[in-house]
């Protein structure tokens, strides 16, 4: 029986798969997980020469369980995930970019978190994650768990909306392929865009019985150039993206069987964080950050006056960003909260 599916998707990408491909096959052989395991691939209409790198490397690996699939033409990344999920035989999937790579102990530390999730009767499991520079070991960022617990859904969100920028991630989580017998679980192909992992990932777990929070970091995410931490000038695309990935966010909230207070919570806790992602974008002198309004109207929020959000308490909370040309890398805000009447 195949109890994990390895899913990767690819698109003109492969310079950095061969070293990947070779890591994982000797931590599955390490760990005798040759016949519980099973890596799946689809090519998302890339370049000839990719194509043909990716058979030669799948011949090279000699590697029981390994499914190469490819599209005919270019289909997006969210088409090519859901791709990857109707084709996998594993009772849970875990998802990994071609252009990134994991830790010596991804696959054992995987293998237990099965076992746990199983006896747990978790839907999801999430683990940390290094953000790193490309062509360097400079390590930019370690997002993780402070320690081993199941959380119901409903906790899930709230932890959710606290730490979107390292909870959004697909690449993080282990997903019991239970999960997509409801087909609003899988990738909402029409919702194409930057930040896709944050228009979708709350709803699995929205949708679990128990989440699972494992402290290990198992996967070195390599930042390219066109991340959010990584952009040098005002792009109004990304931030219409980011907006969108908000209210979408924040239409599923008001939609749940959830207590007023906890609504607040959720969706405050999210709106700040959305806000602190903006200043990434909207990197001026003078900290302002622009929110686009339903009705047309924008208003603008200065960062470094301490915003004022809805909210019932004071939070203090701890997040590395970047305003104007100078890097805050320890800044605590403590936001004084309202309620929305």
């Amino acid at each position: 029986m195949i109890k994990l599916s390895i899913c990767i998707p690819v698109y003109n990408d492969h310079h950095d798969l061969k070293a990947l491909l070779l890591k994982l096959k000797q931590q599955i052989k390490e760990n005798n997980y040759e016949c519980y395991s099973e890596i799946i691939i689809v090519d998302d209409g890339s370049e000839s020469e990719t194509k043909q790198n990716l058979e030669k490397i799948k011949s090279e690996l000699e590697m029981k369980n390994f499914n190469l699939l490819y599209n005919s033409h270019n289909i997006g990344l969210l088409k090519t995930r859901n791709k990857l999920i109707e084709n996998s035989f594993g009772s849970h999937i875990v998802f990994i970019d071609s252009g990134d790579t994991i830790k010596q102990s991804y696959i054992f530390e995987i293998k237990n978190a099965i076992e746990e999730m199983v006896a747990t009767n978790s839907s999801i499991a999430i683990f940390g994650m290094e953000i790193k520079k490309p062509y360097t070991n400079k390590i930019d960022e370690i997002l993780k768990n402070h320690e081993k617990t199941i959380k119901k859904s409903n906790e899930g969100l709230l932890d959710y909306s606290k730490q979107v920028h390292f909870k959004s991630h697909t690449v993080t989580k282990i997903i019991n392929k239970k999960m997509y017998e409801d087909e609003e679980l899988y990738f909402d192909e029409n919702q194409n865009g930057k930040f896709e992992d944050a228009r979708h990932v709350f709803k699995w777990i929205g949708s679990a019985t128990n989440i699972l929070y494992i402290p290990e970091v198992l996967y070195v995410y390599i930042k390219q150039s066109s991340s959010l931490s990584s952009i040098n000038n005002h792009d109004l695309k990304k931030e219409h993206d980011l907006l969108q990935a908000f209210q979408i966010f924040n239409n599923y909230i008001e939609n749940l069987n959830l207590t007023y207070d906890l609504k607040m919570k959720i969706l405050s806790f999210y709106k700040i964080n959305t806000y602190i992602d903006l200043a990434h974008l909207f990197k001026s002198s003078e900290c302002e950050i622009y929110e686009k309004q339903v009705n047309g109207f924008r208003k603008k929020i200065h960062l470094k006056d301490y915003c004022t959000f809805y909210m019932d308490s004071e939070i203090k909370f701890r997040r590395k960003m970047q305003l104007g040309y100078h890097w805050y890398k320890s800044v605590k805000h403590t936001l004084h909260m309202k309620r929305i009447k």
